[in-house]
């Protein structure tokens, strides 16, 4: 049986990562911060995901999982013997994991263990197996990164599933929806992988990536903060109003005509994929709060995220951005005081400056002409 390490041992970790490359065959040893979830893996070598959505309620055991060895001989062998190493921790995470990866290809210098191995980071974010990838760089010496080659590759992907916080008897079983996907960059990838409906490889992934981005993510997060606005708590019951269904499918129809001009997609199938999207958020069995999903707005509104970035691609194809507007003046009213970052936000809108603060957050510069709009209508808003 094929091994692989996931680090990262939450909701899209078990119910998304787990579940797909368990569906083909592989052992999973987990990493993870919670060290009682771990030992529950470690102790039943199995869990459950609950798949819910209208007139779907089933429940399926992944089984051959553990914990990392807390052992370093135990480990430094795993290391021998994997295929694959994930990631599902977050982007800042990234650089904290990055001894730990390296340590794995250390080990496999040292031992001139030439089997294949590939590490994809699957973050919502564009280039995030890049950026892991130049965390661990940044601690190798030269003669391993040459080594490296040919042998040892970071492979960029795009993740998705939507997985909400729901707590359920047992700690290991997590709730999902049944769409789970997960495709991979092929002309990074070493070796082969069984395909599935769900694990695919493309090798033009950076249109797949972005169409990931800005149609379930900007529409996601859109929501969420409209919700938030508009006094909803959850995502369901947000889509389920017809004010901020309307701006959502606007937003999403304006970032998908961006993603038409640059990749190719026809009218026809985008039109499809937006439908889909739109209609998993109506599933009222994932009780997705929209405080959990609104969080890391600073993120969320940075130049190149889901809310500014199809905005500036709007402006550079000419179309109409309205309801992408909308979203990222939402997301600069949006609080929840559990989350770091809305914490931050808050107190730079009562402390500094908001024009600053908007160039600041969103990186724009050198488009003042939209700053200017922004500005403009969170002034209206105030």
């Amino acid at each position: 049986m094929k091994k692989m390490i996931q680090i990262g041992a939450g909701n899209i970790g078990r119910a998304c990562i787990g579940r797909l490359f368990s569906d083909i065959g592989y052992q999973i040893y987990f990493s993870d911060v919670n060290q009682e979830l771990l030992n529950l893996l470690s102790s039943k070598k199995e869990y459950n995901v609950r798949i819910v959505g209208q007139n779907l309620d089933n429940t399926i055991c992944i089984k051959n999982v553990d914990r990392v060895p807390e052992d370093t001989d135990k480990l430094l062998s795993l290391f021998d013997e994997i295929d694959i190493i994930t990631t599902a921790v977050g982007v800042n995470i990234l650089p904290k994991i990055a001894p730990f990866i390296a340590d794995a290809i250390s080990r496999r210098y040292k031992t001139k263990n030439e089997k294949l191995l590939n590490i994809m980071a699957c973050e919502n974010t564009i280039g995030a197996s890049d950026k892991l990838k130049e965390a661990v760089y940044s601690i190798l010496d030269d003669d391993i990164k040459n080594w490296m080659n040919g042998k040892i590759a970071f492979s960029n992907v795009a993740v998705d599933s939507i997985v909400p916080t729901i707590k359920n008897d047992d700690p290991l079983t997590v709730t999902s929806e049944s769409f789970a996907e997960l495709i991979i960059d092929k002309t990074t990838f070493l070796g082969e992988i069984q395909e599935t409906e769900g694990l695919i490889l493309k090798e033009n992934l950076e249109a797949y990536v972005q169409r990931k981005l800005f149609t379930l993510n900007t529409g996601h997060a859109i929501t969420a903060y409209l919700g938030f606005e508009y006094n909803k708590s959850t995502i369901y019951d947000a889509i389920n109003d017809d004010n901020i269904k309307n701006i959502v499918f606007g937003a999403m129809q304006e970032s998908g005509n961006v993603l038409i001009k640059r990749y190719g997609f026809t009218k026809e199938e985008h039109s499809k994929y937006i439908d889909k999207i739109l209609n998993r958020f109506f599933n009222p069995y994932l009780e997705d709060s929209v405080l959990r999903v609104g969080r890391e707005p600073l993120r969320k509104l940075s130049y190149n995220d889901r809310l500014i970035k199809p905005i500036r691609g709007a402006i550079e194809y000419n179309i109409e951005y309205k309801n992408l507007l909308r979203g990222v003046i939402s997301a600069f009213k949006f609080y929840n005081s559990e989350d770091e970052e809305s914490i931050r936000l808050k107190k730079m809108l009562e402390e500094e400056n908001l024009y600053d603060i908007i160039i600041k957050i969103t990186g724009l510069e050198n488009e003042s002409h939209l700053v200017d709009e922004i500005y403009s209508h969170l002034k209206n808003k105030e």
